[in-house]
């Protein structure tokens, strides 16, 4: 959850915790403890919202940023050498799945939220 966090304030400079909640599926709480943490790391820099002067505005710090660099090359890395022994022509079937179990896991996520709500 930490990176997926990174990422958001990375790509929304200047969001608000309720912002990074909601972009996330955490409630309020959830997202101060995340806050926190990466805060007391030295990840994210907690400042005054230009917009809202109650609420915080997080930016990345330049440790936050280059571990988020870091996270992104690994990854990519990861990726290649992945896909790396598939064929030419494994390529479309591996979309195909992969948006199946996109699709499957947005259903059973719904689900799953919808009968918490008592709906």
């Amino acid at each position: 959850m930490d990176f997926h966090a990174l990422h958001f304030v990375a790509e929304h400079p200047g969001c608000t915790s309720s912002q990074l909640a909601g972009a996330l599926g955490l409630k309020k709480s959830s997202a101060s403890t995340l806050i926190a943490r990466l805060s007391r790391r030295g990840l994210l820099h907690r400042g005054q919202s230009k917009v809202d002067a109650r609420a915080a505005a997080m930016t990345l710090t330049k440790a936050g940023t280059d571990l988020r660099t870091a996270i992104v090359r690994q990854d990519r890395r990861n990726m290649q050498t992945m896909l790396a022994v598939l064929g030419d022509d494994d390529g479309p079937q591996l979309v195909q799945l992969l948006e199946k179990l996109s699709h499957g896991l947005t259903q059973a996520t719904a689900e799953s939220e919808a009968e918490a709500d008592g709906s």
